[in-house]
């Protein structure tokens, strides 16, 4: 379900992958979360529950209010 909370987070997990200069599979091997979630989670048709959410910004060297404050 899009909603613009999910978007949001999308946005900024995209932003903080691509800073890195990190693709889809490098996130995933660094979170163990799909390519598959990734993909729909930055494209905000999806979104995540706490233990994914909290993989990917463990792999992104981000802490939940860190992504949150990116989202603004």
């Amino acid at each position: 379900m899009r909603t613009r909370m999910s978007e949001r987070t999308g946005a900024a997990i995209r932003k903080l992958r691509l800073a890195r200069g990190w693709n889809l599979a490098t996130l995933s091997a660094h979170s163990g979360v799909p390519i598959s979630t990734i993909s729909r989670v930055e494209l905000g048709q999806n979104a995540l529950n706490y233990e994914k959410l909290m993989r990917l910004c463990r792999a992104l060297e981000v802490d939940l209010e860190g992504l949150v404050a990116r989202e603004a």
